[in-house]
């Protein structure tokens, strides 16, 4: 298991209010290979809004799996092209999130280390938010 920092940036865009929201976090991560699949396990923080909350990312090929647990459990899947539904539990109750990948992009390599994922999707959660989402993360 490798230690490292990533640097997190989402671009959401608000479907309704056609204006856009950035999260930049820079925090500890823990990264492993294991089979043919990547993983990233990072805590989130206050500055994301999911305090108290484990992400664990797994890249296999096309496919990318994103888990939380704790205070905000979630999972959703990406894979472009393909349509996710799930429900994301908050403090207020859980919410049915769906999600439809547009583009996915992932690289990574050993010497020097470096890993580089981007995700572009559509995001709903029922009756809160339409819009659209760009995760980037990149070893810093």
């Amino acid at each position: 298991m490798k230690e490292i920092v990533i640097k997190i940036k989402t671009v959401q865009y608000d479907n309704a209010t056609k204006m856009s929201d950035v999260i930049e976090l820079t925090t500890e991560a823990k990264y492993f290979k294991k089979n043919s699949s990547h993983y990233l396990i990072y805590e989130e923080s206050e500055l994301s809004g999911l305090e108290d909350t484990t992400t664990k990312i797994k890249m296999t090929g096309s496919k990318v799996e994103l888990k939380r647990i704790g205070k905000h459990d979630s999972e959703m899947v990406f894979e472009k092209d393909r349509r996710f539904e799930s429900l994301m539990t908050t403090p207020m109750g859980n919410i049915p999130l769906e999600i439809l990948t547009n583009r996915i992009s992932f690289s990574q390599q050993d010497e020097p280390f470096n890993l580089d994922l981007e995700v572009e999707y559509s995001i709903s959660l029922k009756g809160l938010f339409q819009g659209k989402n760009v995760m980037k993360i990149e070893v810093i």
